[in-house]
């Protein structure tokens, strides 16, 4: 099984923050726009 790109960007961030107390922002972008909850297509995580 594949992981998407940002599935695997967001696991590797979670570790380096779990693991090795590293707070790294990342982003991506949606394929679609959302109607509910996050508004837009890029999705930013601090």
């Amino acid at each position: 099984m594949s992981l998407k790109p940002y599935k695997q960007a967001s696991s590797t961030v979670i570790v380096l923050s779990e693991h090795y107390n590293k707070n790294i922002p990342h982003s991506f972008n949606r394929k679609e726009i959302k109607d509910h909850r996050e508004d837009g297509i890029l999705l930013e995580i601090h």
